[in-house]
């Protein structure tokens, strides 16, 4: 996957390339990350970028509505070991 993304000049794509955790779903519109937006999340606010809201819903559908909690599954990627 390395040598695709080197393929095509980012400035120049249409399109930009995250992680490859789902596939094809994970290409988003460069337009989305151009700019960013101040979002509260509890009691700390984040930029964010400002097309959060299409890119999270072309990889979850309604993201804001929890599945059944038998289709509930960890996104955690990393392991933690404690010394």
């Amino acid at each position: 996957m390395t040598d695709e993304r080197k393929r095509y000049d980012f400035s120049e794509s249409k399109y930009f390339f995250c992680t490859p955790h789902y596939g094809m779903d994970e290409w988003q519109l460069q337009k989305n990350m151009e700019s960013f937006v101040l979002h509260r999340f509890e009691d700390s606010e984040f930029y964010i970028m400002s097309g959060y809201d299409y890119n999270l819903r072309s990889l979850y559908g309604n993201y804001m509505k929890l599945p059944p909690e038998n289709k509930r599954v960890t996104h955690d990627y990393n392991r933690y070991y404690w010394k």
